[in-house]
């Protein structure tokens, strides 16, 4: 039981990490694409 919690754990982390680092991605290109026009 405690190795799926701790499993569920670090596949959230990793998801968490996954989504800021697609967000900062997206803000960097809108940035670009503002600054372009």
């Amino acid at each position: 039981m405690s190795f799926l919690f701790s499993l569920s754990l670090q596949q959230k982390t990793r998801i968490k990490s996954l989504l800021s680092y697609t967000n900062e991605q997206l803000s960097v290109e809108m940035d670009s694409v503002v600054r372009g026009h």
